[in-house]
């Protein structure tokens, strides 16, 4: 995939019918920065989630996925890091940080990150 492509689009077409209410779905990492990849990095945010929801997407496409309860969670290149609890696939809380060193590893190299996009907002889809 390279950027929000033909096969980006499917694989968010497959998403998209899912009840997002009252969640906001973000997309960061190579889809925003226009690099050929193989994973759509996504983060969900917000203050619950439908039992099983995390699962059903991961078996929709090839989503990297990150579940949190923090509205401010989303890191931009050039901000500061950020630390904010996520939830994992493993069923499991876990304490993340963005940058990450694989992040920071690229930055140093001169790997250029795109912003992050939302896709969902509150439910709504901001994504055509």
């Amino acid at each position: 995939m390279l950027g929000f492509d033909k096969e980006f689009r499917e694989h968010f077409n497959k998403i998209r019918g899912l009840d997002w209410t009252g969640l906001d779905l973000w997309v960061f990492g190579g889809i925003v920065s226009n690099w050929n990849t193989k994973d759509i990095d996504i983060i969900i945010i917000g203050e619950t989630l439908p039992e099983g929801f995390l699962k059903s997407i991961k078996e929709l496409g090839p989503w990297d996925l990150t579940y949190t309860q923090d509205r401010d969670s989303i890191w931009y290149p050039g901000m500061r890091p950020i630390r904010f609890k996520a939830y994992t696939l493993q069923d499991k809380w876990i304490w993340y940080t963005v940058p990450t060193r694989k992040h920071k590893l690229r930055l140093k190299h001169g790997v250029k990150y795109g912003k992050p996009v939302k896709l969902i907002d509150q439910g709504v889809i901001q994504f055509n």
